[in-house]
């Protein structure tokens, strides 16, 4: 792979170190076949030459990964949250995410339920009649995770890794 030498967006350790956490307790699921991080999507240049890859790293999203459940193959986007930002950032989020053809699942960990609230709120508002793209996990504290992950969509439905 070429490394594309660029400024990463990032540059909290509040919010980087928790995504370290995160990509372990995914990687170490039977379901995620591959996870990379926000730093590899966007430093690797063939992820920005690729046509499915290409997305997340226009998306600018804190991971990626590769689920297999019941056969089935899925490409998910790793988003974390850890303070609330303005209300127009979230419906922009989920207008992305609904219009990327190659996100098929949003993977949301937030440290707040206000923060899901809000883009459960914009998820229902444009779309309802859609099956649901994000999961979220309240993150209660990063060691919690040790033992598995579990999401919930706005309508309840669980996806456990």
């Amino acid at each position: 792979m070429a490394l594309v030498r660029k400024q990463l967006k990032s540059s909290s350790i509040e919010h980087d170190l928790p995504l370290v956490i995160i990509g372990e307790a995914l990687k170490s699921s039977k379901n995620i076949l591959q996870h990379y991080s926000e730093n590899e999507l966007q430093c690797f240049e063939d992820f920005t030459n690729d046509d499915l890859t290409r997305q997340f790293v226009d998306l600018n999203c804190d991971g990626y990964v590769l689920i297999n459940f019941d056969n089935e193959r899925y490409h998910g986007a790793v988003e974390f949250e850890r303070t609330e930002k303005a209300s127009q950032r979230y419906e922009q989020l989920v207008i992305d995410y609904y219009i990327s053809s190659n996100v098929d699942v949003v993977l949301y960990f937030s440290k707040t339920n206000s923060i899901i609230n809000e883009i459960k709120h914009y998820e229902e508002l444009h779309y309802k009649g859609h099956e649901p793209k994000f999961y979220f996990h309240k993150l209660e504290s990063e060691q919690s995770m040790i033992d598995g992950v579990t999401f919930q969509n706005r309508n309840g439905h669980e996806l456990e890794f």
